[in-house]
């Protein structure tokens, strides 16, 4: 096995100097930095996917751990998504995103869709039962409406230029008022 060190970066904002002491800078650096790091370590949530899996499939105990540790976009998810409230995902494969949006703290219900039976019966296997995976094309399955986002990692790319617009116009058909 080879060791692979890994490095996680934060850049706080400044602090303001001008008529604070010491003392108060130190404290003010203080909570800043306790504040970043009392949350979700994106080091750790590869192994916990990992673990999550690993009763279900092996195969899919080592794609959750690889894809969440190489790909930068559930990190992103989880930074931009809503907390709470439905995420439709569509393309949602064995369910990945919303298990890695839950190991982060996030409280969302996910419904998703994918072509694959095998990947979404994973998906129902890891999730918890409010969240619904059905197998289904998104370019026709029946969509929710008021959703909080939307979502279709690695999906687009897949389909024609022309599928494509009428996906995302489905997408933005489903969004509650203020909708991602």
């Amino acid at each position: 096995r080879v060791f692979r060190p890994q490095i996680e970066l934060h850049v706080l904002p400044p602090l303001v100097s001008r008529g604070a002491t010491r003392r108060s800078l130190a404290r003010e650096a203080r909570a800043s930095m306790e504040a970043v790091l009392s949350g979700p370590s994106p080091l750790d949530v590869p192994r916990r996917l990992f673990h999550l899996y690993r009763p279900v499939s092996a195969f899919a105990a080592g794609f959750s751990r690889w894809k969440t540790d190489i790909d930068p976009v559930f990190w992103a998810a989880w930074q931009r998504l809503p907390r709470e409230g439905v995420i439709l995902d569509l393309g949602a494969g064995e369910g990945l995103l919303g298990s890695y949006l839950r190991a982060c703290g996030s409280d969302v219900t996910i419904v998703g869709f994918d072509i694959d039976e095998t990947r979404i019966t994973r998906a129902r296997a890891v999730s918890p039962a409010a969240d619904v995976y059905s197998v289904g094309d998104a370019r026709t399955a029946p969509l929710p409406t008021g959703v909080a986002a939307v979502v279709a990692l690695d999906l687009l790319h897949y389909l024609p230029a022309a599928d494509q617009d009428a996906l995302i116009e489905r997408m933005v058909a489903t969004l509650a008022p203020g909708g991602l």
